[in-house]
């Protein structure tokens, strides 16, 4: 997205930035660091397109675990894309 918060429609690569959630890591650990996406949407406020095997299957898009509960929330979807 641009700096007032419109979506481009560019999709940008997430590996090694903050918003890189490829492998697990905790949510905020990364929020201050400096990125300019981050700046624009004042933190997670983005899409993440998906890298998806089948436009129709049902498949998982994102897992979020708390560690000090034990809950663990799945979000499948035939979606190309999660707002997060």
């Amino acid at each position: 997205m641009d700096a007032t918060l419109i979506p481009t429609g560019e999709v940008r690569s997430v590996r090694n930035t903050p918003l890189d959630f490829l492998k697990p890591a905790a949510i905020g650990a990364r929020i201050a660091q400096d990125n300019e996406q981050l700046t624009f949407g004042k933190g997670y406020d983005h899409n993440w397109v998906l890298d998806r095997t089948s436009a129709e299957a049902l498949s998982v898009a994102a897992e979020a675990y708390d560690p000090q509960s034990g809950r663990v929330l799945n979000v499948s979807t035939t979606e190309p894309g999660i707002q997060f």
